[in-house]
């Protein structure tokens, strides 16, 4: 409560992107993007977090996101 409302995250064009929000066991909400692997299945995971105050859009995290799904990483 004390960080404020989670800035709503951009669209994404992509099929294999879901939007995803969750809250944390201390109480914070999470909001971003699963980028499903191309490999399928269950594949490990990475958590890419970026700065408070920061917009994840004006990076290369997407970029990112979708090398390391292609790579086998969710």
């Amino acid at each position: 409560p004390w960080l404020g409302s989670p800035a709503p995250v951009a669209a994404q064009d992509d099929a294999n992107v879901t939007p995803l929000t969750f809250r944390t066991y201390d109480d914070v909400t999470l909001q971003g993007y699963l980028h499903r692997s191309a490999k399928g299945g269950r594949s490990p995971v990475v958590m890419l977090l970026h700065g408070y105050g920061d917009d994840p859009n004006k990076s290369d995290y997407p970029a990112l996101a979708r090398a390391l799904a292609e790579k086998g990483f969710n």
